[in-house]
């Protein structure tokens, strides 16, 4: 990654920086799992986690 095409956000007009910028699917998706899990006490295993996480993945595209 160079620094030109972490900057490319500038290329657009000043009120769509912030939501270009800090827009990324890999950032949206833990905070997504992170707030479902949150409120859960206990996963029954480690495949109900890869089901959670594949529901919320296929869910946000």
């Amino acid at each position: 990654m160079t620094i030109e095409s972490a900057l490319t956000f500038f290329d657009f007009p000043g009120q769509d920086w912030i939501s270009i910028r800090t827009t990324n699917v890999i950032e949206r998706l833990n905070k997504e799992f992170k707030r479902r899990t949150k409120s859960m006490e206990i996963l029954t295993g480690e495949q109900s986690c890869y089901n959670l996480l594949a529901f919320i993945s296929l869910k946000l595209r």
